[in-house]
């Protein structure tokens, strides 16, 4: 199943194989994230001031833990330049209050959302050489 906003015809792909049940859509620079149904309707979007998003995941309860960057104005980004240096984890409830924000300027790809409520994510970090460098760890 594909949806575009900039598209008249709404839902792009459909055939016997959709198991039903709803998408979760994030149309690169829309500023939201959209819930759709099989049909392509959309049934529930986010979005959250200053904030443009990358992809997320629903969590239990409706709220979305997303990541994405601040948004900049488009005369201040060229072709080809990153939009922001930090990147930014929101968890948006229903209403597109932001719940919880993280951010930070080595934010690595994915996160999770543990059961207990934590959240578990990747930062990238620089290392040198020496740093590097293996050491035999010992069992006891």
């Amino acid at each position: 199943m594909g949806w575009s906003p900039f598209r008249k015809t709404g839902l792009t792909h459909h055939d016997e194989r959709s198991a039903g049940g709803c998408t979760l859509v994030t149309p690169v620079g829309s500023g939201h994230t959209f819930l759709i149904d099989e049909a392509g309707r959309i049934v529930h979007s986010w979005s959250a001031q200053d904030f443009m998003p990358g992809y997320g995941y629903l969590l239990p309860g409706g709220t979305l833990l997303v990541r994405g960057q601040q948004k900049v104005p488009e005369h201040q980004v060229g072709a080809g330049q990153a939009a922001g240096t930090t990147d930014i984890l929101l968890e948006i409830d229903k209403d597109n209050r932001v719940r919880w924000r993280f951010e930070h300027p080595s934010f690595h790809h994915d996160m999770f959302r543990l059961a207990n409520g934590n959240t578990i994510h990747f930062l990238g970090m620089i290392f040198s050489i020496q740093q590097m460098q293996c050491t035999t760890l010992h069992s006891p």
